[in-house]
């Protein structure tokens, strides 16, 4: 297999000879305990290594769908498993399901949010704005689909105007014909993930996108371990999870625990006993301790812990190779790396 048809281009090839190590690349395609990894030789399973389990303080440093991965041969049941991660150009999370405070890691190297949204001659604004302002959070680019009848006053120029600087295809409605003009749109090589207000017509585009592989009834129930990015017959690639049109998200609500700058939990822990304390159940934690004698709030304690784990993403999606050089590793015999 290529690795540029599955996104591999000259930013990564950078990340990687920084590293100076030869290693086998690949591209995470699907994961649940066992990974499933382009590579050149192919699809291959592969587990995490104990060295980079171990490595890791929070799962946002864990491989997900979409991240590239240094591979070596073990002894492990599948035959490989995942040395390192490659620096991140995108980091996507997503709201728990079982707790909607926390965030869960969902995708990595995302190029593109496709965001779909009907069209209206009175388009909420709000939603367009904050759905371009996630995607960018995330470290990818909004491309907008606004499908429906356009022919109303002013329809195509108001959401223009709300899309701001961000691309705007127009179709007619979601079917096999009008999405015909989506996938001419779509960049090859370049990776894109869906979402929008109706999970019906999300679904149906990522059905169409990919050719029937994915149904429009199954494409909101695809588990861990599946393949979930695809390349598509326009020779881009699509993770085919739909993000959910979060109502927190599409209200502008998503972060409020970023308009406080948490100033004042800043000092007390710089009062920590350890520099890198996680302020969660360290010894000598300045933080707990204010919350015990009723110095500090809980729930704004809670805040403050989201806001660090969502800056622990997007500290992993830019996270230099020079920084990944200067982790210690444990001893890695090359020899048993896969022959590249």
């Amino acid at each position: 297999m290529i690795l540029e048809d599955y996104g591999w281009d000259s930013w990564f090839d950078d990340q990687y000879k920084s590293l100076n190590m030869h290693l086998t690349i690949g591209r995470v395609v699907g994961n649940s305990e066992i990974y499933k990894i382009v590579c050149e030789d192919g699809v291959i399973d592969a587990r995490i290594s104990e060295r980079l389990f171990y490595s890791t303080s929070s799962d946002s440093e864990l491989p997900v769908p979409g991240d590239w991965v240094l591979v070596i041969s073990d002894d492990s049941d599948s035959g490989y498993s995942i040395y390192d991660l490659l620096p991140r150009r995108s980091f996507l999370t997503l709201p728990d399901g079982d707790d909607p405070e926390e965030l869960i890691p969902a995708a990595a190297n995302v190029d593109y949010i496709l965001a779909a949204l009907p069209a209206s001659e009175d388009i909420a604004v709000s939603i367009v704005e904050n759905l371009a302002e996630v995607s960018r959070e995330w470290g990818a680019e909004p491309v907008f689909l606004c499908y429906g009848d356009t022919s109303g006053k002013n329809v195509k120029d108001n959401f223009a105007e709300a899309a701001g600087d961000a691309p705007v295809i127009f179709i007619d409605s979601i079917d096999k014909s009008a999405l015909s003009k989506l996938n001419e749109a779509l960049t090859p090589r370049k990776t894109y993930a869906v979402t929008g207000v109706n999970p019906h017509d999300v679904s149906a585009i990522i059905s169409y996108l990919t050719d029937g592989e994915v149904s429009a009834d199954s494409a909101d129930e695809v588990g861990s371990g599946m393949e979930v990015l695809h390349l598509l017959p326009s020779s881009a690639i699509l993770y085919s999870a739909p993000l959910p049109g979060d109502s927190r998200i599409l209200n502008g609500n998503h972060d409020s625990e970023e308009s406080e700058d948490f100033g004042d939990i800043i000092a007390i822990a710089d009062q920590c006993r350890f520099n890198d304390c996680r302020h969660q159940n360290e010894p000598g934690c300045a933080i707990l301790e204010a919350i015990d004698n009723g110095e500090l709030d809980y729930d704004y304690y809670r805040a403050y812990l989201k806001a660090l784990k969502r800056e622990s993403g997007r500290v992993v999606s830019v996270e230099t190779a020079e920084v990944k050089k200067q982790k210690k590793a444990a001893p890695l015999r090359i020899e048993k790396g896969i022959a590249e």
